[in-house]
């Protein structure tokens, strides 16, 4: 049993929310002097368990990073069911006063922070398949040197839960903007940003908003210019040499930029001054645990996901998926096993029921099945992985003001990983309903799919001959007064309509 926080730590300010998960307050330690100033964060009561493994993540990072630019935690316990933990103060938010009177300086800042993000890249990659770190300037302060920091947030895929400010209103990745999962090069994209502001004080991004804008505003405005990587830079003599750095970094296509954050601090180490010194490691070993990582981090890799979506009937290619994701105790890995057994010809019967009993086990826990709170979904699985995906509204058609946020929620359902390998997706409902899920494969289009099925959206309605037209990869399939009629694309319409 832990000590309880009370008879170690002096609360010298009342607690605040730091966030939409923690309850934040300054504290002193009882019986030690401790240089600096120190916060303790407590977990909100009631927290969901996904959100408590974010922030149980991020200490556990803070209690084992000893770069200069990350905050260290050095005291951690739990009252009751409540965790807390005591991590170096914030400091003073760096929006609107990133600038430097020295670029090499701007840059060498820019580049501690990089080294942060390198060392917790290279510390999640140990412990599950898929970091998908997501970065934010809402991460970002100064301490009590003036020297830029990096908080305790973000560290997923998800936006981070501090306060928002102008800076990070303001800044939308391409990734968020196609609605692509965030990572490792998602980081470089904005700590590139960071570099431009850090040199200029000025986004890379020719836009001006006015203090307190909407970030409604600032997406309509960003996001042509981020898309189409209309960057622009205008960097002093001292540091030009590394404006290729930094379009690179800015690049809309993930691939284009670095691969990582070490890659982008070493591209920049020609451009800074003296490295910034390291910190001396905490005399106090604090003890974490490692949280559990949610099945939706599980990663494939590359060379294995091109081999199985050109041949994803191929059993002797699933096996080979199992093997790759059993490193990190994958449940998929799992679930691939059970139902490759229970489908083969050589294994007796009572193997291949007591195999389909272990895959519907799998299948029951929690986070390996897509769920929606506004959809019903009914998976068709083999090998591990959805291949068939019916969607039911269970709310009322989608009003046009209602759409965009049903698209934002079909593109989350889509990027599970069980539906990676989907071929065919069944759309009941009304035509808002379809028009919102349609979008929301624009945005994130699960590679294997071939068949759309729309039921509820006559096959001569003009959206539905656009659709043909919009998306002629993926075989349409509506309903009609005379049956189902079907269409693969503009040459398909082209022949239905006029009979050739």
């Amino acid at each position: 049993m832990s000590v309880p926080f009370a008879m170690r730590w002096e609360v010298l300010g009342l607690p605040w929310q730091h966030g939409s998960f923690t309850e934040a307050a300054k504290v002193r330690a009882l019986g030690r002097d401790e240089p600096g100033e120190w916060w303790v964060e407590r977990l909100h009561p009631d927290l969901k368990p996904e959100h408590k493994e974010r922030v149980l993540r991020r200490w556990w990072l803070g209690a084992r990073l000893r770069q200069p630019a990350w905050p260290k935690v050095v005291d951690c316990g739990d009252d009751g069911d409540r965790p807390w933990v005591v991590v170096e103060a914030p400091g003073r938010r760096a929006d609107g006063a990133f600038r430097y009177p020295d670029p090499k300086h701007a840059l060498s800042e820019v580049r501690g922070l990089a080294l942060a993000m390198a060392e917790a890249e290279a510390l999640l990659a140990q412990h599950c398949a898929n970091p998908r770190l997501g970065v934010r300037p809402a991460v970002v302060a100064r301490d009590g040197r003036g020297h830029l920091r990096l908080q305790l947030a973000a560290l997923d895929s998800s936006p981070d839960e501090g306060f928002p400010g102008l800076v990070e209103a303001s800044l939308f990745t391409p990734e968020e903007l196609w609605g692509h999962p965030a990572s490792a090069r998602t980081n470089v994209f904005v700590l590139g940003w960071l570099a431009a502001l850090a040199v200029t004080g000025q986004w890379p991004y020719e836009v001006t908003l006015r203090p307190g804008a909407q970030q409604t505003a600032a997406r309509d405005l960003l996001a042509p210019l981020v898309v189409a990587g209309q960057v622009g830079l205008a960097l002093p003599e001292e540091v030009k040499g590394a404006e290729a750095v930094l379009r690179r970094a800015l690049s809309p296509q993930a691939q284009a930029r670095q691969q990582d954050s070490a890659a982008f601090a070493e591209a920049l180490k020609p451009f800074t001054v003296a490295p910034l010194p390291r910190r001396e490691a905490a005399v106090g070993k604090v003890s974490l645990a490692m949280p559990s990582f949610d099945v939706a981090d599980e990663a494939i890799p590359a060379g294995v996901e091109v081999k199985l979506l050109a041949g994803i009937d191929s059993a002797p290619a699933w096996a080979v998926l199992a093997d790759s994701l059993a490193e990190a105790k994958s449940q998929r890995a799992k679930l691939i096993r059970a139902q490759l057994l229970s489908t083969d010809e050589r294994a007796s019967a009572e193997v291949k029921a007591r195999a389909a009993e272990d895959a519907q086990a799998v299948q029951a826990l929690a986070g390996v099945t897509p769920a929606s709170s506004l959809e019903a979904l009914r998976c068709e699985w083999k090998w591990g992985y959805v291949r068939v995906l019916e969607v039911t509204p269970t709310g009322k058609d989608v009003a046009a003001a209602e759409q965009e946020a049903r698209t934002t929620h079909a593109v989350g359902v889509l990027a599970h990983p069980s539906l990676r390998f989907m071929q065919e997706l069944r759309l009941a409902g009304k035509p808002g309903h379809a028009r919102a899920w349609v979008e929301a494969l624009q945005r994130a289009p699960p590679p294997a799919l071939k068949r759309v099925v729309v039921p509820g959206v006559d096959a001569r309605d003009a959206w539905a001959l656009e659709a043909g037209f919009r998306f002629p990869k993926w075989t349409f399939r509506f309903g009609g007064g005379s049956g189902e009629a079907e269409g693969r694309g503009l040459g398909q319409k082209l022949k239905r309509l006029f009979g050739r």
